[in-house]
């Protein structure tokens, strides 16, 4: 079912603009433009990203060529999936901005959760031939079986805002982050036994 995307563009929109200007203030001007032009503004491209999360669609392709096939008339400018993939890299500095302000601005309840979650970045079978994370991406292993990969940290408070996020290599121990995720909290902070360490307790305790 088509939803209506008024509210998450105008928001987005918005704040792609102030983003835009305080870059254009306090950052040197780029030596090097990209020779073509999108027809995506980034405020859409961001829409659409966002738009797949909220769609039933559990795979971004099929989400791309037909479910988004219903906003045609919001983005009449839509390229090729393909084309689109590449663009989304132009978002990156947009979507750590916006994930820095949110948290930022969530409210501190005092009641507080922690975990993580894997992310592989091919099949295990073909970790010794992998190149686009080498140097980032790890073997690691989680309740499902072994990954190669990363893990997302994610802390959270009990009106489900994001408080705090993380990457980390996939072998990285799920405690070893926490305490600089957690350096501004206050009240209690749950989490699995994970992250059960007396040493842990004793330092956050303390904070």
């Amino acid at each position: 079912m088509k939803k209506d995307i008024t509210e998450l563009f105008s928001f987005v929109d918005d704040f792609c603009q102030q983003y835009d200007l305080h870059v254009q203030k306090n950052l040197l001007p780029q030596c090097r433009k990209p020779t073509r032009e999108p027809g995506l503004q980034i405020s859409e491209i961001i829409s659409i990203i966002l738009l797949f999360h909220y769609s039933p669609a559990k795979n971004f392709k099929y989400f791309y060529t037909s479910y988004l096939q219903q906003y045609q008339s919001e983005f009449p400018m839509i390229p090729s999936y393909c084309r689109f993939v590449a663009l989304q890299q132009r978002c990156l500095g947009h979507f750590h901005a916006l994930l820095t302000i949110l948290c930022a601005v969530a409210k501190q309840t005092g009641i507080n959760y922690v975990d993580s979650t894997y992310i592989p970045v091919c099949h295990n079978k073909r970790t010794n031939k992998h190149k686009t994370f080498k140097g980032l991406a790890e073997l690691g292993k989680s309740s499902m079986g072994w990954f190669f990969g990363l893990k997302l940290h994610l802390i959270i408070n009990d009106k489900g805002e994001l408080l705090n996020a993380k990457l980390t290599p996939g072998n990285t121990d799920d405690r070893k982050p926490l305490r600089q995720m957690s350096d501004k909290l206050t009240g209690l902070l749950f989490g699995d036994k994970g992250y059960i360490s007396q040493s842990l307790f004793n330092t956050l305790i303390l904070d």
